[in-house]
């Protein structure tokens, strides 16, 4: 029971982290107001997926 809870827990967190990066990573594009297509070969991206 509880290894399993361990491991339902672990998933959330993982979930979490992840949304809160895609949201911090928008934020910071929003912020500098520049678009990925501007860039270069758009390597941004390709290197944070």
């Amino acid at each position: 029971m509880k290894y399993c809870q361990l491991v339902d827990v672990g998933a959330t967190i993982k979930k979490v982290i992840k949304r809160r990066v895609e949201d911090n990573w928008s934020i910071i594009q929003g912020r500098s107001g520049f678009n990925h297509k501007k860039m270069p070969g758009g390597d941004l991206p390709e290197r944070y997926p």
